[in-house]
């Protein structure tokens, strides 16, 4: 064991001892270190540590990783189900084509509307042949096509007729319009304005 030299003052802040005293207070404290000079250092694990870190909080981390993993696991649990059977679809009907009759009535009204016999001669013109197919089918559309051509081709000639300079015969196209569709406001319209130019 190394001898330590003789101290002439206690430690600061202690009361003085004897020798004998002193030097047993010294030799039963906690081991210390004696420098070159002579001098006591506090043991080296008695050096100031680093504070303690703070315990870490766990904030909204850990909360939202559980819900979003919930809501996946709900979406992967949801797709696994066995989905109900949609009802069977009936098998398509296949249409049916239309009566002979109504074939032929809508070729003589396309022959008649070529040859311009639009609502005259009476019993023989297109807009009575048009209507004859409705009576035999009333949901064809292609007489139902048929009757507005006619009331087209009408206003058109009524609009010739009335750039030549004609309004009276104007408005007997358009009166013969009206009679393939006698609810178009349109045409009413157009009559009543020939009427008054008259």
């Amino acid at each position: 064991m190394v001898a330590l030299p003789p101290k002439k003052d206690s430690l600061p802040g202690r009361p003085r001892r004897s020798g004998s005293d002193a030097r047993l207070a010294q030799l039963t404290r906690e081991p210390a270190f004696v420098t070159r000079d002579g001098l006591v250092t506090a043991p080296r694990d008695e050096v100031a540590a680093p504070p303690p870190r703070p315990a870490r909080r766990i904030g909204w981390f850990y909360p939202v990783v559980v819900v979003v993993t919930a809501c996946l696991a709900w979406v992967w649990w949801r797709d696994l189900r066995p989905r109900p059977k949609p009802p069977p679809t009936p098998a398509a009907v296949a249409p049916q084509p239309p009566p002979p009759e109504v074939v032929e009535g809508l070729r003589t009204a396309q022959r008649q509307i070529d040859e311009d016999r639009l609502t005259t001669p009476p019993g023989d013109n297109a807009l009575e042949s048009y209507q004859a197919v409705l009576r035999e089918a009333p949901g064809n559309g292609e007489a139902r096509a048929g009757i507005d051509r006619i009331a087209a081709i009408y206003a058109q000639w009524a609009q010739i007729a009335e750039d030549k300079g004609s309004p009276a015969r104007a408005r007997r196209y358009i009166e013969k319009a009206l009679i393939a569709k006698p609810d178009d406001p349109v045409l009413r319209a157009e009559l009543q304005r020939l009427e008054t130019r008259e």
